[in-house]
């Protein structure tokens, strides 16, 4: 395989959760045995090779979308301009 140029398909994003281990839980703390741990990855397919584009903690995303369905619920949607001039 030289140096030459390629032709590359990709698929759209995909998203995974990766959860990992919690050495942290202690049951006798009265921790919550149901917390989110890990990272959130967010990527594409690349000729079958998945390719993160961003990582993102795992509690802090769901805790966003929480927020973001319960706002949702308790007020009528707007549109929200993003970028632009203006």
């Amino acid at each position: 395989m030289g140096n030459e140029s390629r032709d590359l398909s990709a698929s759209g994003l995909v998203v995974r959760h990766v959860p990992e281990p919690d050495e942290t839980y202690d049951a006798s703390a009265h921790d919550d045995p149901n917390h989110v741990t890990g990272f959130v990855d967010i990527g594409t397919i690349i000729d079958g090779v998945f390719v993160i584009l961003v990582r993102r903690k795992a509690a802090g995303l769901f805790a966003d979308i929480e927020r973001a369905k319960s706002s949702s619920a308790s007020s009528p949607r707007r549109g929200r301009r993003v970028g632009g001039d203006g």
